[in-house]
């Protein structure tokens, strides 16, 4: 059961004071609000429905990825720390993401390029450099950048061994594995 009530708020910002009429709705402790068709709800900033559209997931995340390495680039910084702002602001949407859809190599490679392309354009990268010069360790001559590729195959993997090492001693996780028989991407 819902209940709605009027709260009176003043918000307050700098040296300026604004009165706010805001209509609350309350729920009972403990219930959540069912989805119905075509509603859906953000959880960690990826949408939640009752089918996810991966097809629409991967493109903006890809769009949010590409905003993400724009705005380092923009920022100026020495080549060691941009690599540095790239590899902890921005790839680690798509670390969540690896978990949660699937992405074909074509759009990993993608990324990857849509990457390159963005330093290309902002004078980080020359246009003729190796392509794996990039994801080389700095230790080795590289620039150090994460390989995303890479990053998605350890990511799928780690979480097949969790799963593995985990059945044995969780009867959900063991209702998980015998369930899955091929319908996800982690083939367990």
């Amino acid at each position: 059961m819902q209940k709605t009530t009027m709260a009176n708020q003043k918000i307050e910002y700098n040296d300026i004071v604004l009165d706010a009429n805001i209509e609350e709705e309350e729920e009972e402790e403990g219930t959540m609000k069912a989805l119905h068709e075509g509603e859906i709800y953000k959880y960690l900033g990826i949408e939640q429905c009752r089918r996810t559209e991966a097809k629409l997931v991967r493109e903006r995340i890809s769009n949010e990825f590409t905003k993400r390495i724009n705005f380092v680039c923009k920022a100026e910084l020495n080549g060691s720390a941009l690599i540095k702002a790239i590899n902890t602001y921005a790839v680690p949407d798509l670390t969540y993401l690896f978990g949660v859809i699937k992405w074909s190599y074509t759009d990993l490679e993608a990324l990857q390029m849509k990457m390159r392309t963005t330093l290309t354009k902002h004078c980080y990268h020359y246009l003729k450099a190796a392509i794996e010069q990039t994801v080389m360790p700095q230790s080795e001559v590289g620039q150090g950048m994460i390989d995303i590729i890479n990053l998605h195959d350890q990511q799928l993997m780690k979480m097949r061994e969790y799963f593995y090492a985990k059945r044995s001693t969780s009867t959900l996780v063991e209702a998980i594995v015998q369930a899955e028989d091929g319908l996800t991407f982690l083939n367990l």
